[in-house]
């Protein structure tokens, strides 16, 4: 009971997210399958469900050539890949030719110095109930 309710409601519900009635239909853009996860830079296309590709790459929906580049052009403006973000962001939010943007690094800066403090202040209450 209720079946063909449900099959009806799961084919509107296909139709409203695919514009159309079965995954084959032609007006339906490759990048909006979800049995089709492409790159995200323009004209890339790369399938990233081929064998082979890291789920990394299907997460972020980036290539590895475009995760790599120093810099890549999307509506024209310079971007690159932020290994720690896992998106894209413009040139001037990097340093150099780094690969993580100054947000994460001052981030990554951050919780390493407040680890070595708390270590130090650790190693100097052990220190001092040793000597008493």
């Amino acid at each position: 009971k209720g079946g063909a309710a449900r099959q009806a409601r799961a084919s509107l519900s296909q139709q409203q997210m695919y514009g159309g009635d079965d995954y084959g239909d032609p007006s339906v853009p490759d990048i909006n399958r979800p049995d089709r996860v492409a790159c995200q830079v323009p004209g890339c296309g790369a399938n990233l469900n081929a064998a082979g590709v890291s789920t990394y790459f299907r997460r972020h929906r980036v290539c590895l050539s475009h995760a790599k580049a120093d810099q890549v052009f999307i509506n024209a403006s310079a971007m690159r890949f932020c290994q720690q973000c896992g998106i894209m962001h413009p040139l001037a939010n990097f340093d150099g030719s780094r690969k993580s943007c100054r947000v994460q690094l001052d981030r990554h800066n951050l919780r390493r110095r407040s680890r070595r403090k708390t270590q130090t202040q650790a190693n100097k209450g052990a220190a001092a109930a040793a000597a008493a």
